[in-house]
């Protein structure tokens, strides 16, 4: 089959078309490096060195320019609406379509549908709360990707329930979760030594609910000084990220959201760290898990919240090798790039429109 990705989010898509090539599939990717976090795996990379509004155009007309040469494909799969297509989305939807019959949206971050869901109160709580950062997606944009594509596909349960009480719930597909390739990422268990290292990544700080967690850190290190080690440091490079991620035990990812499964989390279960994170029972309902994940500690947007569990950590800290192997074993089964691309695959055949 021939594939093509287009964009990238925090290392979606290059550990999708991993696991997509190992299935044996030819398999295109055009996308930035996500900015900072300079990810690699594009097969046609799309940037700039000009500065602001120049380095924008610069990059839009490379998407169109880039695209019209590529060939036609069986499927083609847009990250999300937010790709720096601004201006220039309907002409990207008019020549994507010519490419393929069979064009697919992923439901993974910040799009017109999640906020105005968000902004609705029908969340709990969710990232944009008390945040003056809202949605970077124009109406034109989400408006001319989402009318010229064939289905959705969230990954999350926080991005599906949007999209299915909206007017295109009738695109909505079964979620599939966020891939990573396993294959290629060491363990680095916790070895119970002195100290337990947290570590908060600062990315999107009022999203994440950084003021919470980083409040909530400090508090537990004032009444155990001599137990824990607070690492808290952010946008890097994903190579220098992972590297800092083998002296952690302990990633404290996200309290704002319901579902656990960002890239980040998934990097650090892959690694067999133990995960602090937004677990909720609809997460697990979206996800089907009936078992008992020990090494994913549930926590939300309360400070005395996420203390109790720092306090339930240190006070289990013989069990942190444990819960890091189970966290590996729980993502090999189910987060794995093959195992999801074999699910992406099965949708494609399913929903598929001969050219």
């Amino acid at each position: 089959m021939k594939i093509l990705l287009v964009g990238e989010f925090s290392g979606f898509f290059s550990n999708l078309k991993q696991g997509f090539n190992l299935l044996g599939h030819d398999v295109t990717m055009i996308a930035n490096q996500d900015g900072w976090k300079k990810i690699k795996g594009a097969d046609i990379t799309i940037n700039s060195t000009l500065p602001s509004i120049f380095g924008k155009v610069s990059e839009r007309l490379q998407y169109i320019m880039k695209i019209i040469f590529l060939p036609k494909y069986d499927y083609i799969l847009i990250v999300n609406p937010n790709i720096d297509i601004n201006h220039i989305s309907g002409l990207f939807s008019f020549i994507l379509r010519k490419k393929s019959q069979n064009i697919y949206l992923s439901a993974c971050g910040t799009d017109e549908e999640y906020v105005k869901y968000g902004m609705s109160g029908k969340f709990e709580y969710w990232p944009f709360d008390k945040c003056e950062e809202q949605s970077l997606v124009s109406t034109k944009t989400h408006k001319d990707i989402v009318n010229n594509i064939d289905y959705v596909i969230p990954s999350f349960y926080d991005y599906a329930e949007p999209w299915r009480n909206s007017v295109h719930k009738n695109k909505v597909l079964k979620t599939i979760p966020l891939p990573i390739d396993t294959s290629n990422i060491k363990t680095y268990y916790p070895n119970n030594k002195d100290k337990i290292v947290f570590f908060h990544g600062l990315n999107s700080e009022c999203k994440k609910g950084t003021k919470y967690i980083k409040q909530a850190l400090e508090n537990i290190k004032k009444k155990y000084p001599n137990d824990i080690e607070i690492v808290i440091d952010g946008q890097m490079p994903l190579e220098k990220y992972l590297e800092l991620m083998k002296k952690v035990d302990v990633v404290v990812d996200q309290c704002k959201a319901y579902s656990y499964g960002s890239m980040n989390s998934l990097y650090a279960m892959s690694m067999g760290k133990v995960i602090m994170a937004s677990f909720r029972d609809e997460c697990k309902v979206e996800y089907d898990i009936k078992e008992n994940i020990e090494g994913i500690i549930h926590i939300i947007p309360n400070i005395e919240f996420i203390e109790k569990k720092i306090d339930y950590i240190i006070r289990n800290k013989k069990n942190l090798n444990k819960w890091g192997k189970q966290n590996r074993k729980y993502v090999e089964d189910n987060h794995d790039s093959t195992v999801i691309a074999k699910k992406y695959l099965k949708v494609f055949q399913n929903t598929l429109v001969r050219m």
